[in-house]
């Protein structure tokens, strides 16, 4: 699957949707688990994933009436390593000491 650079990072221009990345790690939750971590209601926080699943940074899985987002890195791997050939910037493969 191929992302769209501009759609990602204009999904990831928002502070609101950073935070719900930084807790996407980890087990799939559903809005309303990831509602009670901010000051934000269920329907904000849907909204929020909606706008970063049709970015493709988060998959939501669909079990009965709960759908269960979960971070997509490959999305977020791809996006960072395609800007990052553009500009001219070499991706750093060993982590900082």
């Amino acid at each position: 699957m191929r992302f769209s650079v501009p759609e990602v990072f204009r999904a990831l221009a928002d502070r609101h949707r950073l935070k719900l990345l930084g807790l996407r790690r980890g087990r799939p939750r559903t809005a309303g688990d990831i509602a009670r971590h901010f000051r934000m209601t269920q329907p904000a926080v849907s909204h929020h994933l909606g706008v970063l699943r049709r970015a493709g940074c988060v998959l939501a899985d669909k079990r009965g009436k709960e759908v269960h987002y979960s971070l997509n890195g490959c999305c977020l791997e791809e996006c960072c390593g395609r800007l990052f050939i553009k500009i001219g910037l070499k991706p750093r493969t060993e982590p900082r000491a």
